[in-house]
This record gives structure tokens, sequence and C-alpha cells, in this order.
């Protein structure tokens, strides 16, 4: 069975899939959705730097609450997913799709719209409760939160399409 069969067999059972990416010279490890924008009506979300299995967790718990009628936006913050944590969401930027969430491409072509996929980043805090876009955040938990909600260089997503493949149409 081919991975989008796999991706697509998973979203018409669950409503979702996760598709998770091991750490790596160039990024944190990462986890993302792949379904809520045309099953939920949702943002996907992704969430980097988190061990895969805290990261699946927390994309359940929002899930779980998507399916009630929650919805989480750009610059919304949260605190009530995890006892002593904060969480916010930022908007990823369209350019960094074809880096973070390639498979989320994929899917929504083989839909017929691509323009369907939009996505929100799940930021983390520190241990003491500081976001990565607060001043005093632990640079060791900024360093694993890369900002998604910015445009690529064209000159690294040219270097980027050209290491890994061609151009989105």
């Amino acid at each position: 069975m081919s991975e989008d069969t796999r991706i697509a067999e998973s979203i018409a059972k669950n409503g979702w899939h996760a598709i998770g990416v091991p750490a790596s010279a160039a990024s944190p490890s990462f986890l993302y959705t792949i379904g809520l924008s045309s099953e939920m009506s949702h943002s996907e979300i992704i969430v980097c730097g988190l061990q895969p299995r805290h990261a699946y967790e927390l994309l359940r718990r929002l899930i779980a609450r998507i399916r009630s009628g929650a919805r989480y936006a750009p610059n919304q913050i949260i605190s009530d997913l995890i006892e002593g944590c904060r969480f916010a969401f930022r908007s990823v930027h369209p350019t960094q799709h074809i880096k973070w969430m390639g498979y989320a491409m994929a899917y929504y072509r083989r839909l017929g719209n691509p323009s369907l996929l939009s996505a929100v980043q799940l930021l983390w805090s520190d241990d003491d409760g500081r976001l990565p876009f607060e001043e005093t955040c632990d640079p060791g938990v900024v360093a694993q939160q890369p900002r998604l909600d910015r445009p690529i260089p064209v000159e690294e997503l040219d270097a980027f399409i050209d290491r890994f493949g061609k151009k989105p149409t």
C-alpha cells in the first residue's frame, strides 16, 4: 500500500492523519496533521521539537476538542490543555508548506483543492510558562520551534526545491 493510500484511508476512517518527521541536522522533529481542513473545516496543526508520542498526544487532545466545536486561531493562547503549560497558535506561512507539510500538500492536490490547505503552528512554553515569541523564553525551547509564520526567503526555498523536488503547482 502506498503512503498516499494509507493517508487517505486513515483520514476516511479517523477524520485525520498524523505525519511525524524525526529531527535532522537541518530541523527539529515535528508532527503535523492531514485532514482537518477537509474533514473538520479547521486548519491543519503542526508542532515542532517534542518527542513524537508527546506531540501526538497534544494533537489528539486538540482534535477531540475540535470535534466538540473548539476552534484554534492564530494568536490564540491556551493554558487548559496540560496543567502548568501554555500553548499558542501562529499561522503557518504558505511558503512553509513545501518544507514542513509535503504530504498535506499532496493530499489536498489529490483532492483537487490545494488551496484548502491552511495550517497553524502549536507553540509550547518553557518550564516557566514563557512562549517562544516572548523575550525571556528559554533559548533551548526557542531553538526547537522555528518560526513558521514567516515566509521562507526565495533563495532558501529554491535551494530546498533543488534538493528535494519540483515546485508545487
